[in-house]
Order: structure tokens, then sequence, then C-alpha cells
């Protein structure tokens, strides 16, 4: 009983230190984005969210998954960090390499024409795919490293920092040098070149307080395990970003930025269970099978809890919109209060993700994220002609419902899990969150 209690404590320690760097990135995601959609406007804002949602997409496929394979070796068989890490940045290197090869190839004229992006914006998203990506590789794959040994506030702090500079350069650029997309993108690579310096910096100085590698270092284990996940990736950010392009393409890039601040004000209702999801995955696979089972319950529990929670919170604060970054952005206020409901289940998607990849069973989370995809698309195309920015967050939310519904069923029933006794966190769950409160709070001295 001590050492299951000693164990949630850890748990709700690492969940603190996780939660207090995602409220610092979601106000520095905040102050930015203001800035952004105030001094840049609606079409300013619509470059911007194309040039990273692309981006984040080419990652996804470039990574190769690498990021998850290596926390999942070296958490569960204690492979050496080093060379697991050197090996996963040289791979997805390499994919990205081959990718900008590929895309030379095809011709910038031939992708802006399926991609209906302008030329200003296209030429900025090619720099980022660059001279950004090789960065994001860096200090993505490196974080991975430290959380596969839960090292959350070695882990932590590079973030913390990085979001910091970033939020001090789009402001000084933008406000201080012009009001161009260019300050933006100049912001956002420096902070990911700093954030990548960081998190070398932070793996370095743990390497040396580690014991010894236990596991035997395989490339194409580490490779085959990532090509495994890799559909999981590429489904998740496609499924994040598919109706911002269908709004790009079949409303306009102006369009795109009022819908990309409901994104925005959606993806802060789930900051909260993201922050449980960075320390659920080593936790998982740690643990032996029937122990890892009981953790998915619990935590499906206080995912469902949270969700439910910030995302009541997050459809009050909808409605200054308007006032806080401009009245050209009313039109996002009912998309964004209809994608908050959404988001109430996807951290719960999340835990079924994780458990399903700690299960060897993933293939059962790509088939419910395929076909929620599928259907997203589906109703993307009828809906948006016919209602606008509304009808995308309609099908946005019905979409992650129907992947949660297909996991819960696949999944649950076949690892033999209660499904219905998972929507009401208990007591004891309650008491997880608070002490994940807690742990973030300044102690009296006595």
């Amino acid at each position: 009983m001590a050492e299951r209690s000693q164990d949630a404590q850890g748990f709700a320690k690492k969940t603190a230190i996780s939660f207090a760097t995602n409220v610092l990135v979601l106000f520095a995601n905040l102050v930015a984005g203001i800035l952004i959609a105030r001094l840049l406007g609606t079409d300013g804002k619509g470059a911007y969210a194309l040039i990273t949602g692309y981006a984040i997409v080419i990652y996804s496929l470039v990574s190769i998954s690498m990021s998850n394979s290596v926390t999942f070796h070296i958490g569960r068989y204690q492979w050496p960090a080093a060379k697991t890490y050197l090996a996963a940045l040289l791979v997805s290197w390499g994919a990205l390499g081959l990718f900008i090869g590929l895309a030379r190839i095809v011709g910038a004229e031939f992708i802006m024409q399926r991609t209906l992006l302008t030329p200003e914006t296209f030429h900025f998203l090619g720099i980022v795919v660059v001279a950004g990506l090789p960065l994001m590789l860096v200090y993505q794959i490196g974080s991975a490293t430290l959380r596969g040994r839960e090292l959350i506030v070695a882990m932590s702090w590079p973030t913390m920092v990085a979001y910091l500079v970033r939020l001090s350069l789009v402001a000084g650029l933008l406000l201080l040098w012009r009001r161009h997309l260019s300050s933006v993108v100049i912001a956002e690579l420096a902070a990911w070149c700093v954030w990548a310096l960081l998190v070398v910096a932070a793996l370095k100085g743990a390497l040396r307080r580690w014991p010894a590698a236990q596991g035997t270092f395989s490339l194409k284990k580490l490779v085959c395990y990532g090509f495994q996940n890799q559909c999981t990736d590429l489904l998740h950010m496609l499924f994040q970003r598919a109706d911002l392009f269908l709004i790009n393409y079949l409303v306009g890039q102006s369009g795109a930025g009022i819908y990309s601040l409901s994104i925005n004000t959606s993806d802060l209702a789930v900051f909260a269970t993201i922050a449980v999801t960075t320390v659920l995955f080593p936790r998982l696979a740690l643990l032996e099978a029937p122990q890892r089972r009981q953790w998915a319950e619990r935590l499906h529990r206080m995912q469902t809890f949270i969700g439910f929670a910030s995302g009541a919170f997050i459809v009050l604060l909808t409605c200054l919109i308007p006032y806080v970054y401009g009245q050209s952005f009313a039109p996002a206020v009912v998309p964004a209060i209809i994608r908050v409901v959404g988001t109430f289940v996807w951290g719960s998607v999340q835990v079924m993700r994780h458990l399903a990849i700690t299960e060897e069973k993933i293939y059962i989370h790509n088939i419910a994220m395929l076909t929620s995809l599928i259907g997203l698309v589906a109703m993307d195309w009828v809906l948006i002609p016919r209602l606008g920015l509304t009808g995308a967050a309609l099908a946005y939310a019905v979409s992650i419902w129907v992947a949660y519904a297909i996991d819960a069923i696949l999944l649950w029933r076949l690892l033999d899990l209660r499904m219905w006794t998972h929507f009401v966190a208990t007591k004891e769950d309650v008491a997880l969150v608070v002490a994940s409160v807690r742990k973030m709070l300044p102690t009296r001295a006595a």
C-alpha cells in the first residue's frame, strides 16, 4: 500500500512539473497569438497557421516516430541513451533530406497549385522545412530521450526558456522592426535553435548521472518500431490540421486565419491533459501488463475529469475572442465552442493511444483514427460550403467522438477492461489531480 502511495506521489509530482511547463507554454503562445492576430490580421494569421500546420505534418512524416521509439526502448529496455539518440536523429535527418529532394523534383509550382498556398506563404514554408525541421528533430528526439528515463525536470526547463525566447522575439520583431510575416518566421526559427541547444545541454548533463545501460541497442528494432507507429503520428497530425487545410482550399487564407484561432482556443482545453500524457508513456512502458492496464483505467477516468472541467472553463472564455484578438476574429467564437466540446475526450483518446502502443496493439488505434479522418474530410467537403467555419468545427467535434467510441469498443474489449465504469472520476483520481496542483504551489517554511 505504501509503495502504491509513493508511486502515485511520484506520478503526481512529475505531472505537476509537466503541467507547470504547459501553463507557461500556454501563456507564451496566448500572448504571441494575440500579437500575431492584431498586427498581421486574419490573412497574416492564416499564413502563419498554414506554415506551422504543414511543417508539423511534414515533421510527422519524416520523423518516422523516432521520438516514441526512443522513449519506449529507453524506458522499457534501458537502451544506452547516447547511441539511441544519435541513431534516431540520423535516421530522421536522412528521411528529411529524402523528402526535400523529392519536393525539389516535384517542383514548387505543382505543390502550390495542389495546396493553394500563396507564393509568399510557400516561400516561408520552404525556409521552415529546410532550416527549422532539423532543429525540431534535435529537440524533439532529445526530449524523448529524457522522457524515457522520466527526467521531466530536465526535459521541461529547455521548453520554458525556448518559449519565453520565442515570445520576446515575436513581440520585439513585430513591434520594433516591422509588421511582416518574416518577423514571426525568424522568431520561430531562433526559438527552435535555442530549444535544440538547451535540450542537447540538458541531455549531456543527464548522461553523466545515468547508470550504465542494461539493454542492448538495435538499430533494426528502433527503426521498425518507429515505422509501426509512423502511421499513428501522421494520422494524428493530419486529423488536427485537415480542416484548416480544407478551409484554406475552399474559403481562402483569411478564413484559415480566423479558423486557426478556433483551433488555438480548443487547444487550450487540452493543455492540462497533455501534461498527464507527457508523463504517461514512459510510465506505461515500464509496467507489466496487469499494472499497466490498471494505470490506464485510472488515467482514463482522470483525463475524462480534467477534459470536461477544463473544456467547460474554456467555453466560458471564448466570448472574449473579439475583445482580445479584434472584431475581425469574431466569427471564430462559435467554431471555437464547438471544437472545445469535441476535445472533452481528446485526453482519453491519448490514453488509449499510449496503451495501444505499449500493448503492441497500435493497429486498433490506427483503425479508429483513420476512420475518423476519412469521416472528417468527407463531412468538411459537405459542411464547409454550406456552413463555413462552423461546419468545419462540427465535423471535427463529431470525428473526435467517433475516434473515442471506436477506440473504446475495440481496445477495451480486447484487453478485457471495464468500459462503462470509467467515465466517473473516483475520489482517488480527484485526489491525484489535486496533489499534482499542490506540487506546483510554494510551501511555507516551517
